[in-house]
């Protein structure tokens, strides 16, 4: 800190009025460095380690490949394709649904909860639309939307589903 400022100021003026809580800071702030010191030391101790473990798996790895070159000199090695580079999370969702180039999903993204809305009687265009949406996607199967849906169903609704469903006599709704 530059000479003279304020908190050195007010630093001094604490060290005059509490010597304890001064010695206190200064203990603490000591064991702060110490600590700064030894988190250092075991980092570069670490570095060292991993940077001889790198050096060792890459002698593995071309000794390796010089091995299955001598053994096989007409097989070309085997060269890992580089990683792809993403540009947007639309990319990257592209590429991981396998909509690129015709080739399968790695794995797929779970896609985040989203909440079927309950239907108690009104305002059903906007419902069925909420439906719609939901079933496209989460993908639901054509034959489920019913059963999914008629879960929802609430208050009205729901006694409407159920009457409907008595009058049928047991017949598979299309």
């Amino acid at each position: 800190m530059p000479p003279k400022t304020r908190s050195q100021d007010a630093r001094k003026t604490d060290e005059h009025s509490n010597p304890e809580q001064a010695q206190t800071y200064d203990q603490i702030q000591q064991k702060l460095n110490d600590t700064r010191a030894d988190t250092n030391i075991r980092f570069h101790k670490l570095k060292e380690v991993l940077d001889a473990l790198v050096f060792r798996v890459d002698s593995v790895l071309q000794n390796t490949q010089l091995f299955t070159s001598e053994t096989n000199p007409h097989q070309v090695p085997h060269q890992p394709p580089p990683a792809p580079q993403y540009t947007t999370a639309r990319d990257f969702s592209v590429k991981i649904n396998g909509n690129n180039e015709g080739t399968p999903p790695y794995y797929s993204i779970r896609r985040p909860k989203r909440e079927f809305l309950v239907f108690k009687g009104n305002d059903v265009l906007k419902w069925i639309y909420k439906c719609n949406q939901y079933f496209d996607v989460e993908e639901v199967v054509e034959h489920d939307k019913l059963k999914l849906a008629s879960y929802y169903l609430d208050d009205m609704a729901l006694c409407w589903h159920q009457n409907f469903m008595r009058s049928l006599g047991g017949q598979i709704v299309p």
